[in-house]
């Protein structure tokens, strides 16, 4: 007789922590429902509150009780330290064992007592570390060369002044495995000669950021010891002046994304640029008055896969432009765009001969732009759709920052309600052209450009259940509350998880789940 063999229970598959885990990733982002799942059995909650912690906040770990939250420190994989009350937990955290640690980031972290709580996060599964103002110490870099043999990313800005150039470059000595290094604002004393020889000579730097000013001096030594700088570099920000860029440029031909705070104009920026045929994103900041020829922004028609395209001088007044380019006309925008398809982003900081025309050449030549910013004041003949049926001018554009929107000429300067009226009318031409848009901007400080953008923002709900409607409430306090409103159900969802680990709750074995995934 055969022995018929038992049937297996369904209901043990959802046992299996494999696939708990692979539908409970489904609920990261979704922290209320994850925590109403996490209370069906141990074998649930066990799967599930490392999906829950591995991204909590610095003070959700900090309010948990102090027996739980060694357990939650070995789940997280990121955190995130912005400063004020939260500087305050690195000594809470002191003991804690970051076993899964992938990145960190911390603001201003400068103890009174000089005292810095930050080995613990130095963790074998590190991979970016980001640090803005700070105290560090050389012990600190010599325990992460050591710890941290996985870092890929590190960010510093601003990280005191005890340690020095020889220390520093040792450490990188010892960090093979970095491909992206940013070292900013407050290195000057520690970014050295060597050190940027040593930059430039690493076959896997792959993202690079100075914010030492390159010189050609500086350029000239550097070609001299490495023939081939930054062979396979793909994202590089530079401080830098003309004569070094010029230098430089035949050695970045890889560079898909380039930053510059371009120090002078001595030798053409933008055409030493268009050189670069690679290029995807550039941005060009001046730090010095600057006249453009006509010439040189056309030279960017030479880069035909350019995505962003950011060109701004150094705004010391709302009013008061260091950049522009008094001959470029509307006809030269559009030869400009018309070469350049695929373009995303456009920040056009550069005063010139731009009329409200300009915004329907972009809409004409870039019509999949998700991003403008251009300096022109607009009128509301080029905003007002010709028929209900008429295509959006840019369907995919979600913010948009202009000089102004000029005062519709029959509505009276005292006239209040004629305004408020007017204001309404072209707000639901804006959704019209621009159905994606979210954020509306404009430079100028008049007050009719103000009731625009309030009018547009009430619109499309933004600050819908209070905003503007409470005279009391600023606009960032009411952009802010929604935010505030999802932090303090995200704050309690945490606290819940906490409780549940202390109480052990557990429902039945055999009770009936249904997961509802939003």
């Amino acid at each position: 007789m055969a022995v018929m063999a038992e049937k297996p229970d369904p209901s043990s598959v959802m046992r299996i922590p494999e696939i708990l885990l692979n539908i409970f990733k489904y609920l990261d982002g979704y922290p209320v429902t994850l925590l109403s799942v996490l209370r069906v059995n141990k074998t649930w909650f066990d799967c599930g509150a490392s999906v829950a912690w591995k991204t909590a906040t610095v003070s959700t770990l900090a309010a948990a009780s102090e027996e739980n939250r060694h357990v939650y420190a070995s789940k997280i994989h990121h955190l995130s330290f912005n400063g004020g009350v939260d500087s305050a937990q690195h000594e809470k955290f002191k003991d804690l064992e970051f076993t899964n640690l992938r990145s960190i980031s911390i603001d201003a972290y400068r103890p009174k007592d000089g005292k810095v709580y930050l080995q613990q996060y130095l963790r074998p599964t590190l991979e970016g570390i980001f640090i803005y103002g700070s105290d560090l110490d050389p012990e600190f870099f010599t325990t992460m060369q050591a710890q941290c043999r996985r870092l890929r990313e590190i960010t510093l800005d601003s990280p005191g002044n005890k340690l020095n150039s020889e220390q520093f470059l040792s450490f990188l000595k010892g960090c093979p495995s970095l491909q992206a290094m940013k070292f900013m604002y407050g290195m000057d004393g520690i970014i050295n000669d060597d050190i940027v020889t040593h930059l430039a000579s690493r076959d896997n730097l792959q993202t690079l950021a100075l914010g030492r000013v390159i010189n050609s001096e500086m350029m000239e030594r550097l070609l001299e010891t490495v023939p081939a700088p930054f062979e396979n570099i793909k994202s590089l920000t530079l401080s830098v002046t003309s004569a070094a860029f010029r230098l430089l440029t035949p050695h970045i031909s890889s560079v898909t994304t380039l930053e510059l705070i371009a120090k002078d104009n001595e030798h053409s920026v933008l055409e030493l640029v268009s050189t670069l045929k690679n290029l995807r994103r550039l941005t060009v900041n001046y730090a010095t008055n600057t006249n453009l020829m006509s010439t040189e922004l056309l030279s960017l028609k030479n880069l035909p896969n350019l995505e962003a395209i950011s060109l701004n001088g150094v705004q010391q007044e709302i009013d008061n432009f260091n950049l522009d380019c008094f001959q470029f006309t509307d006809t030269d925008f559009d030869n400009l765009l018309l070469h350049l398809p695929r373009l995303l982003s456009l920040n056009f900081g550069v005063q010139c001969m731009l009329t409200s025309v300009a915004l329907k050449t972009v809409a004409k030549r870039c019509p999949l732009l998700d991003s403008l910013q251009i300096l022109v004041p607009i009128d509301s003949s080029i905003i007002r759709p010709e028929t209900p049926e008429q295509k959006p001018m840019l369907p995919e554009l979600q913010t948009l920052d202009l000089a102004g929107f000029e005062r519709p000429a029959d509505v009276p300067l005292n006239d209040k309600e004629a305004a408020i009226a007017a204001a309404k009318t072209i707000a639901t031409h804006f959704a019209h052209q621009f159905p994606k848009l979210r954020e509306l901007f404009f430079m100028g400080d008049d007050p009719f450009s103000d009731r625009l953008a309030r009018e547009f923002d009430r619109l499309i709900g933004r600050n819908a259940d209070r905003g503007y409607d409470d005279p009391e409430l600023t606009d960032d306090e009411a952009e802010g509350e929604g935010e505030a409103t999802q932090s303090v159900a995200v704050e309690e969802t945490f606290r819940g998880l906490d409780e549940l680990t202390e109480a052990g709750e557990e429902a039945n074995e055999g009770d009936d789940v249904i997961i509802y995934i939003p």
